[in-house]
């Protein structure tokens, strides 16, 4: 799971305010107020969150592999402030990317805090698992299905729910930790509904693309 976090953390720190940046020069934004990576901070998250994976495989004490992951969470959660997270708001094909990259940070922060007593291990790894891996693989896949028919970059609406939808199922699985027993496996089951429900929502949508004719040459 760390494996994919760091792929994530990489790839989609590259096409994230890339894309971003694309979409907001073709809507006339002025250059100073597109999307800027900073590489410090590119850096320090990419290398903290290797250096999660590293300290896992080798056996490293709980409190210093905690440390990165908290850490690695909080660089990550800080790029994203610097890519125009505000404009995408009414594009789900965009921001779909950011919520994907913002359950990254999260769920590092929370799996971190998890060592020092701070909540639950197994629910913050859901919300990688479910907001961060989930999530990026749907907002990437829609985007590629989309551009690869010659179809517009425009999320159909009921993608954009299977967007929100994945970001609530982890948040759900992750409240969930927090409950009862009686309401804990009730809660698992809406969560993991949703996100039956999400990639169900994606394929019935997005069906016509996957089966149809090419529209027009891809830009």
């Amino acid at each position: 799971l760390f494996s994919l976090c760091l792929m994530i953390a990489v790839l989609g720190g590259r096409v994230t305010p890339g894309f971003t940046r694309n979409a907001m020069k073709r809507a006339g934004v002025a250059d100073s107020d597109l999307p800027r990576s900073r590489k410090p901070l590119d850096i320090a998250a990419i290398a903290l969150i290797s250096l999660t994976t590293l300290a896992l495989l080798v056996g490293a004490p709980d409190v210093v592999t905690a440390s990165f992951a908290i850490a690695g969470g909080v660089a990550q959660i800080l790029r994203i402030a610097f890519w125009g997270t505000l404009w995408t708001l009414r594009q789900p094909i965009l921001w779909a990317l950011h919520l994907g990259m913002g359950m990254l940070g999260a769920g590092l922060v929370l799996w971190g805090l998890s060592a020092f007593g701070q909540g639950s291990e197994v629910a913050a790894l859901h919300v990688l698992g479910i907001g961060a891996v989930g999530g990026m693989t749907l907002a990437v896949m829609s985007r590629a299905i989309l551009g690869h028919t010659g179809r517009a970059l425009v999320a159909p609406g009921a993608v954009a729910l299977a967007y929100g939808l994945i970001a609530v199922a982890a948040g759900l699985r992750w409240f969930a930790s927090s409950l009862s027993m009686d309401l804990y496996f009730p809660m698992m089951l809406v969560a993991g509904a949703m996100w039956i429900a999400a990639f169900t929502l994606y394929l019935v949508a997005l069906w016509p693309a996957f089966t149809g004719p090419r529209l027009h040459e891809e830009k």
